[in-house]
């Protein structure tokens, strides 16, 4: 798998995830997808991606 191509699924789980924490109105489950997207997110900073400081700042 290519580094670009790892980039992609990286920034798609985010997207899912996101999705997934819009439409889950449990406390619980909201805050463990958010955590799940805090660490994509960073995961992505550390693979040299351009992504805001925050991960809030994306729309998670």
């Amino acid at each position: 798998m290519s580094h670009d191509s790892e980039i992609e699924k990286l920034k798609a789980a985010r997207a899912l995830i996101q999705e997934a924490a819009a439409a889950l109105p449990v406390p619980m489950l909201e805050a463990a997808l958010k955590e799940a997207d805090m660490n994509l997110h960073w995961a992505l900073w550390n693979m040299g991606v351009d992504v805001e400081l925050l991960p809030e700042a994306t729309g998670a």
